[in-house]
């Protein structure tokens, strides 16, 4: 018991030496396209022409790619993530959904998480903060904005990240 107690003082001593500053050092600015490859709903009796109830959640995966001009450049990750609807008003076309993504690029891992409103008027642009990555990108912060391309049921994004230090 003893020497789990020092060991574990030995790890906490050890990572409040570990600085907490960002890998990146001056604020970054790229732009990748999201392509939906799967988005399931968990959550039974959430199908794709049925309202979802409070509480239900949807799962998703998509492809990311390089921008080229203007048409899709080669692949260079994939974004998972957990959406869950914290609030439903079908009589006024709104849901309010929290979801936490976790984007794979080369260069190491970027998480994102927020709350995003879908009303009949929101248009097709939202933000979310970024709330920390591993890799190149460990200690960041900042934010995304995400623009919906090609019409209201494209399953295609521009993803803009805005990068911290």
């Amino acid at each position: 018991m003893g020497r789990q107690l020092a060991l574990i003082c030995a790890v906490v001593a050890a990572a409040a030496l570990v600085p907490t500053g960002s890998a990146i050092t001056k604020p970054q600015v790229f732009s990748v396209l999201d392509i939906t490859v799967r988005d399931v709903p968990i959550d039974p009796g959430f199908g794709e022409n049925e309202v979802p109830r409070v509480g239900a959640r949807s799962a998703f995966t998509d492809a990311l790619y390089k921008w080229a001009g203007t048409k899709r450049g080669a692949r260079v990750g994939r974004a998972e993530g957990l959406c869950t609807f914290v609030k439903v008003d079908p009589s006024v076309f709104e849901a309010t959904v929290y979801c936490t993504v976790n984007a794979y690029l080369p260069a190491g891992q970027i998480l994102v998480a927020g709350f995003i409103r879908f009303a009949e008027n929101s248009g097709p642009t939202f933000r979310l903060p970024v709330v920390g990555g591993v890799g190149a990108y460990a200690g960041v912060r900042g934010y995304i904005k995400a623009t919906s391309i090609g019409g209201e049921d494209s399953n295609k994004s521009n993803i803009e990240f805005h990068l911290m230090p």
